[in-house]
């Protein structure tokens, strides 16, 4: 979250500057692309969580959880394969990119 509010920061201030390059800008183009895989991962997540219900079964429940599991492992790959910036790295370096989990180097959210 702190990288899209620091990547909202830098297009704000880009667009204070008035940049009139006509390239597309490669920090809109990211967020672009990591607010659909959100949006999309967002969408996906509510859609699963209302199949656990009071009335679902445990085998039901475990097929939800792994297909949640699921969810998260493709949309970590899909953030991951986005190709962030050059300019915008320095935020994104201190997190480990894999397509089976997205940590903080410090170790603070290991499993």
């Amino acid at each position: 979250m702190r990288k899209v509010i620091a990547l909202i920061a830098v297009l704000a201030l880009v667009g204070v500057t008035g940049c009139a390059e006509s390239k597309p800008d490669p920090h809109e183009q990211y967020a672009k692309q990591v607010n659909v895989v959100e949006s999309n991962f967002a969408n996906q997540i509510n859609t699963l969580a209302l199949r656990i219900t009071p009335t679902s079964t445990k085998k039901q429940d475990n097929q939800t959880l792994e297909q949640i599991k699921l969810t998260v492992v493709q949309t970590a790959g899909k953030l991951a394969a986005i190709k962030v910036p050059q300019s915008t790295r320095f935020w994104s370096s201190s997190y480990r990119h894999t397509p089976s989990r997205l940590t903080p180097r410090s170790g603070i959210c290991r499993q």
